[in-house]
């Protein structure tokens, strides 16, 4: 109590994260309604304080459904835990409850005025928790170094701070718009996650996973909350616009056009722009603020540095004499290679003992064709060129007899195309 107080009364800091915790069945009410005097204070100064909401799921004692003060604070924001997946590249993939994700509802303090009327929370008359969640799995989690050794280590302690962090950098964008600080998150974060940016702005984690008792589904729930920050858009929004808009007009119109291997960007001219700066990411609002590509003259460009079956996302912003836009409406495509087709032929040219059989495929591909006379006699002929028009002789065939033949190809991206079958008859 006496290092909060310290805190209110200098009254610099202006985030603030703390990974003490005990139950509430642990703490005395004079504890407790000592700090909630002075997280109440501090909503007043404007500062951000976040708590981690404890390692021990919903049994925050070890043996009892309990929750953790002080993440279980009304003018607090409790922070849980996920176990993060991630893509190949390092991007975003998913995210589950961490088993050991402190959360539920409090059995002190009654429902705060942000969580009214959240349908899907545990409780409609006590305070809920936790508010937001981050990774904090140990075998997910963080790399530290400490006394000259690397450790990976876990935790909601880990998660609080990181959310005091993504704060920082919000207040920072908030200075430069003219902006005072955030202050208490929780009804800023709240009216975001009730509203039509809640898709993009947080990773609901709604797969039935559990922090032992609590069920994590769509929306709110008491295993992770609202779920993790989108950060760049969420950041965008907190600080208190949909970007770190110049108040430049962005670009209208973009659209983007899968192929085989590519992705054609299009929009129309800004009027006034000198160039433009694309932006993208394989993860829904995850294109940030470093260009993909910085300078383009054009209002097209075709990205062909892009990975069939790989969704990428995409916004665009114009560059003028005085500085650069906002983003533009964000767009996605799914590259993925053409289907391979034969679009002509088959037809043979017999000879006495041979034949040419020749056909076209829309792509390069090799070339195949099997055969067989009436007495299954049969025999394959095969040309691995990767071609689009198609030619395979046939010797040592029998004269006067009919056969019958089918051709295949096969592209290099393992696509097949195969004919109906034909036949020929030999001089």
């Amino acid at each position: 109590v006496d290092t909060y107080n310290r805190i209110a009364t200098d009254n610099t800091a202006k985030q603030i994260s703390t990974s003490w915790g005990l139950s509430e069945g642990q703490s005395s009410s004079t504890l407790m309604d000592s700090e909630n005097a002075i997280f109440q204070e501090m909503a007043t100064q404007g500062r951000s304080i976040y708590a981690a909401s404890g390692d021990s799921g919903a049994y925050d004692d070890g043996k009892n459904i309990s929750v953790d003060d002080p993440a279980s604070q009304p003018y607090m924001v409790g922070v849980g835990g996920t176990t993060l997946s991630v893509n190949g590249d390092g991007s975003w993939s998913g995210e589950t409850t961490w088993n050991d994700s402190g959360g539920g509802v409090s059995s002190t303090w009654g429902i705060p005025d942000y969580q009214r009327g959240i349908t899907s929370a545990w409780s409609y008359s006590m305070r809920n928790v936790p508010d937001v969640s981050l990774n904090s799995d140990p075998n997910t989690g963080y790399s530290i170094y400490y006394k000259h050794n690397w450790y990976i280590v876990g935790g909601t302690s880990c998660a609080s701070p990181l959310w005091a962090a993504f704060t920082a950098s919000v207040n920072q964008v908030r200075a430069k718009n003219g902006k005072p600080e955030l202050g208490f998150a929780n009804p800023a974060i709240y009216s975001i996650a009730t509203g039509t940016k809640y898709g993009t702005d947080f990773h609901d984690i709604d797969d039935d996973s559990t922090n032992q008792v609590y069920v994590a589904g769509t929306g709110y729930d008491d295993a992770t909350g609202w779920g993790t920050f989108n950060g760049a858009n969420l950041l965008a929004d907190l600080a208190g616009s949909s970007s770190t808009s110049t108040g430049l007009d962005p670009p209208t119109g973009l659209t983007a056009s899968a192929g085989d291997g590519t992705v054609t960007l299009s929009w129309p001219a800004s009027s006034g722009a000198t160039s433009y700066n694309l932006y993208r990411s394989t993860t829904s609002g995850g294109e940030g603020t470093t260009p993909f590509q910085s300078g383009i003259t054009s209002t097209t460009y075709p990205d062909d540095s892009v990975t069939n079956g790989t969704t990428y996302y995409y916004e665009v912003s114009a560059t003028y004499d005085s500085g650069e836009s906002s983003l533009s409406t964000e767009v996605s495509a799914t590259p993925n290679a053409a289907s391979l087709a034969i679009t002509g032929g088959p037809s043979a040219k017999p000879g006495k003992d041979s034949v040419v059989i020749t056909w076209t495929t829309n792509l390069p591909a090799d070339s195949t064709v099997t055969y067989q006379d009436a007495a299954d006699s049969s025999g394959t002929a095969s040309n691995g060129s990767m071609v689009t028009d198609h030619s395979v002789s046939l010797t040592a065939l029998s004269r006067h007899t009919v056969y019958s033949y089918q051709v295949s190809s096969t592209s290099q991206a393992g696509n097949d195309t195969v004919s109906s079958g034909g036949s020929f008859r030999t001089h």
